[in-house]
């Protein structure tokens, strides 16, 4: 995706969470925080059905949620 079709916006995210993403960060060194963000939310919204988001954004880290989540890009094999 160019970054000239990317729309600025702010966010505040859990300072947990953007450690968790930094120490990705630091094994794929190659890739930027935004690029990450965007392609985490971009994943979620084009795959998942509203009742697996209204899910995720109800989670909270610290409630002792069960949680299942799965995802894979399937790879044409021809």
């Amino acid at each position: 995706m160019a970054n000239d079709n990317l729309k600025p916006v702010s966010t505040r995210l859990d300072p947990e969470t953007v450690t968790k993403i930094d120490m990705w960060l630091q094994r794929h060194k190659y890739w930027k925080r935004n690029t990450v963000i965007n392609g985490i939310l971009t994943a979620v919204v084009d795959n998942f059905d509203d009742r697996q988001i209204y899910d995720m954004v109800r989670y909270m880290r610290r409630a002792g949620y069960q949680t299942k989540a799965e995802f894979e890009i399937i790879r044409d094999t021809k």
